[in-house]
């Protein structure tokens, strides 16, 4: 009980979080350089500092990661530190938004630490996604802003809530859901409808704006169909719009389910007297409690509205749980509330720990047992990892064996593109699926060559893409010896002419 005490304050958080994204971090490390394809996907994106890549997402991630690449390469380890660095980001905000709500260290530490056993922090975030982390730390933050304007508006705070909503802004778009729910929420109090109406607000508005300048203009730049975009990724052209509306808002019920996983029903079990109808006697909840519950509840609706209006149907998991990344902070509060029994507290603080180590032992299971591997995925408790026992290693080790090194690499798809740069940072790529807006600018070192690079069954897709007569491309076997023991992989090479507008 003595060390779960100790890790129940700020200096607890720090070690927690510390311990905790170091093992994640060398246990990826260890297992493969492979990089997953949302990563790929990334490091195809950020080959040089640029305003914008994209329509479908804002640049914040991306500059962030070429920031990082320019001191550390374009490998894993780049990828790990931004991932991980996030994820402690994340447990600090939400101590710290904890600690001003509740009042309470040991409990702001609990509320922390329970991120640990929902399914969206605990799990996903450890090898997909990339914005969503970011705007997980702009939605914790910018309630956290919110509050501490509301208690005591001046100008210094208005300007922090303009830089917190910039963030959010810049990271990803569903953060507008999210700042949305927060606005409604503080509006539905009396006691802080009127805060809004306060001029130094301007200031927060100016300062958030002036984030987004940058990226906006080069979205005219480039005639950047947002509209048409957000159409595609949303699937609003397919199908009736009811039809579309219904397995749009069946999405936002999963995304509640996935959210926290086994963490609604810990939470639920731990602290299960929060959960009861109040009774009279039971102290009220603070402002504070109120909005940040209220802001979730707003967000999703919000959420929920949008979708049924434009019948969106293709609503992933990392598109609503964002949303709901300060409900921790708010069932914590409630249950220190309601059934502040320290033993509770303790068993709530446990709990993380517990959940924390069980995820690391899958996670090293299913890393080294690629049966065990196998067999989860089947079930959907994890997703294959097959794709990290690719030998892209012996693929690069085999591109230089035939001299590239160095100029521009055509790869069918994201993965070949993205693992190929991790493993020879002197390449410019380009992929058949990337998201990209322009391509990746020409160095002097790149006009020197070109080759096309996919695997057997992209044939045809590269030969429609490409414009080219693939039938002397080179065959190249790749096997390499593992922890897995011998993998293999079959890609085709064909050198292009430099000139050609593909490769341009």
């Amino acid at each position: 009980m003595r060390r779960i005490d100790a890790l129940l304050s700020a200096r607890g958080v720090w070690l927690f979080w510390l311990t905790y994204s170091v093992c994640f971090a060398v246990i990826r490390y260890v297992a493969s350089g492979n990089l997953s394809k949302d990563d790929a996907r990334e490091n195809e994106l950020v080959q040089a500092i640029a305003l914008g890549y994209q329509t479908r997402q804002p640049p914040l991630f991306e500059w962030i990661l070429w920031g990082v690449q320019q001191g550390v390469g374009t490998g894993i380890v780049s990828h790990l530190l931004v991932r991980y660095v996030a994820i402690v980001a994340i447990g600090l905000a939400a101590y710290a938004v904890a600690r001003a709500i509740t009042g309470d260290a040991r409990w702001a530490a609990a509320a922390s630490m329970s991120y640990a056993f929902t399914g969206f922090f605990g799990w996903v975030l450890h090898e997909w996604l990339t914005q969503s982390l970011l705007v997980s730390i702009a939605c914790i933050v910018s309630l956290g802003a919110m509050l501490t304007f509301l208690h005591k508006p001046s100008t210094s705070r208005a300007l922090v809530l303009g830089v917190a909503i910039g963030f959010g802004l810049m990271s990803k778009f569903n953060y507008l859901l999210y700042l949305g729910g927060l606005v409604l929420a503080v509006a539905s109090r009396s006691e802080t409808r009127a805060r809004l109406a306060d001029r130094r607000l301007l200031l927060s508005c100016v300062v958030a704006a002036a984030c987004c300048v940058p990226y906006l203009w080069w979205l005219t730049t480039v005639h950047g169909d947002l509209v048409g975009m957000t159409s595609h990724v949303l699937g609003t052209s397919e199908k009736p719009h009811l039809i579309r509306a219904l397995l749009g808002l069946g999405s936002i019920v999963a995304s509640l389910v996935d959210f926290f996983s086994v963490g609604w029903i810990l939470l639920a079990v731990l602290g299960w007297p929060a959960f009861y109808p109040p009774h009279d006697r039971r102290p009220a909840p603070s402002i504070d409690e109120r909005i940040a519950g209220r802001a979730v509840v707003m967000a999703t609706a919000l959420a929920a509205i949008s979708i049924a209006l434009v019948g969106a149907s293709k609503i992933e998991t990392r598109y609503v749980c964002p949303l709901l990344a300060t409900v921790p902070i708010w069932a914590c509060a409630r249950i220190a509330r309601l059934a502040p029994e320290p033993r509770r507290l303790r068993r709530i603080a446990a709990t993380a720990v517990s959940c924390a180590a069980l995820l690391f032992a899958v996670r090293v299971l299913t890393f080294f047992d690629t049966e065990v591997s196998t067999r989860l995925s089947s079930y959907r408790v994890v997703r294959d990892y097959r794709e990290f026992t690719v030998p892209y290693d012996g693929l690069a080790a085999e591109l230089e064996a035939h001299g590239v090194t160095g100029g521009t690499l055509v790869a069918a798809g994201i993965r070949e593109a993205g693992n190929m740069r991790a493993y020879l940072p002197d390449l410019r790529v380009i992929s058949g699926d990337s998201s990209r807006i322009e391509p990746p600018p020409r160095r002097a070192g790149d006009r020197g060559g070109c080759v096309f690079l996919w695997k057997d069954d992209e044939r045809d897709v590269m030969r429609r893409w490409a414009q080219h007569d693939l039938a002397s491309a080179v065959r190249l076997a790749v096997t390499t010896s593992t922890m897995w023991g011998s993998r293999h992989g079959v890609w085709y090479l064909l050198r292009a002419d430099p000139r050609s507008p593909i490769c341009a």
